[in-house]
């Protein structure tokens, strides 16, 4: 009777995403409506470096929780988190980028850098259910 209710639930839960699924939060002036996983890759490991509108690309990442933090970098980048932290030093140091992504421990500050800094990007853990103004989600993981 236990397994069959155990069962059940992991059935049941297999069909309602997760509340709260992580994404990608993007200040409104940039023109592109979504991404895929390989522009996120090419994004957050600064291969691209311009929006379509040719507005600078700003990066982000939420820090305020780790595990979802660490499994973006897996799933979207195919890194760890200390092979992303040495991918954006080298390229900081070898002059292909002007800085590293910008970490955020709180995710309102990181909203409101997103809101008040056109091109900004930003991985978020847990998205807020209404984002603040001037900007949008971009991509839900």
């Amino acid at each position: 009777m236990k397994l069959r209710l155990i069962l059940l639930i992991l059935v049941m839960a297999s069909y309602f995403p997760a509340a709260n699924a992580s994404a990608l939060i993007a200040n409104k002036t940039i023109s592109e409506t979504g991404l895929s996983i390989s522009a996120i890759k090419a994004v957050f490991l600064g291969r691209t470096t311009q929006w379509q509108n040719g507005e600078p690309i700003t990066l982000c990442i939420d820090q305020s929780n780790k595990e979802a933090e660490t499994e973006f970098y897996k799933k979207s980048l195919t890194k760890n988190n200390r092979s992303f932290q040495r991918h954006w030093v080298k390229r900081l140091f070898s002059g292909e980028a002007k800085a590293i992504p910008r970490a955020f421990d709180k995710v309102g500050e990181m909203l409101e850098y997103v809101a008040n800094n056109d091109g900004a990007v930003c991985f978020i853990a847990s998205p807020p259910e209404t984002l603040p103004d001037n900007t949008k989600l971009l991509a839900e993981m």
